[in-house]
């Protein structure tokens, strides 16, 4: 048993949702995936999975390890013994900005549309939140889940059974956020989310696992904070790591360094 949560709307009892019932096509196959994988049992989901391999790893113990009080990079002062540690180490969280999409096909997808065609699966639920108007129309699945105690929807489309094509978009009230999960051809990923107070989340993923990740955070109507990585190959020994901060709190301050 487990319980999934995505806002105001939470998933009991998560049954077999990534199962698979044939061989991922070549363009997941060939996309960065998790160190151990097995294409028989996982699902090839658009997600970041860079901070997951052993490099990458090495650098977190390095990090947790290092005297912050002698940081490297032209961050101002004020933010050397702060923002660097912060930013620095959220690296590794950031596969957490891509696994909405694991949640909220856990209850419906391809796989259990050709079972029964998603039937009964409001049951995992309880009585908090429905499954409606499920459709598939030329491959491609759609569904609503709504909550019954908040009004909170969201809607979901599968462009196919392996992910490559993905959109969500949540709607709380007056909040409004999208996600959007692709991939391309050669195995290259990308994830966009987008809220109504224009907070931004973007990641693109090469098939060797080098990529970029750029977010901007608001508050009041106004930025807030921008956070920037880009990443050379996870599965090379000698990664490398630079980031960019700002905050616009009290006028824009910026740090950047490489780890």
């Amino acid at each position: 048993m487990c319980v999934v949560a995505l806002g105001a709307i939470s998933i009991t009892g998560c049954g077999p949702a990534g199962s698979t019932s044939a061989k991922p096509d070549d363009r997941a196959l060939k996309s960065c995936l998790p160190p151990d994988f097995d294409p028989a049992e996982d699902t090839t989901f658009v997600t970041l999975d860079s901070p997951l391999y052993p490099a990458a790893e090495k650098k977190a113990d390095d990090l947790a390890s290092r005297d912050f009080s002698q940081a490297s990079g032209n961050a101002p002062k004020m933010l050397k013994s702060t923002v660097v540690q912060i930013v620095e180490s959220s690296f590794f969280l950031l596969p957490m900005n891509s696994q909405f999409l694991p949640m909220m096909t856990i209850v419906c997808n391809h796989d259990i549309y050709a079972q029964n065609q998603c039937e009964g699966m409001s049951m995992i639920f309880g009585n908090k939140a429905t499954l409606e108007d499920v459709d598939m129309d030329a491959g491609k699945l759609s569904y609503v889940i709504r909550n019954l105690k908040t009004n909170e929807v969201a809607h979901v489309i599968i462009g196919d059974r392996d992910y490559n094509d993905v959109s969500l978009t949540i709607k709380d009230g007056q909040k409004t956020t999208k996600y959007e999960f692709s991939r391309d051809i050669d195995g290259t990923e990308y994830f966009e989310s987008e809220n109504s107070d224009g907070e931004t989340r973007r990641f693109v993923e090469r098939p060797d696992c080098s990529g970029t990740f750029i977010q901007h955070d608001t508050e009041n109507g106004g930025p807030e904070r921008a956070l920037e990585f880009e990443w050379t190959s996870a599965k090379k020994p000698l990664m490398r790591i630079e980031w960019k901060a700002c905050r616009y709190t009290d006028g824009k301050k910026c740090g950047s360094g490489e780890f």
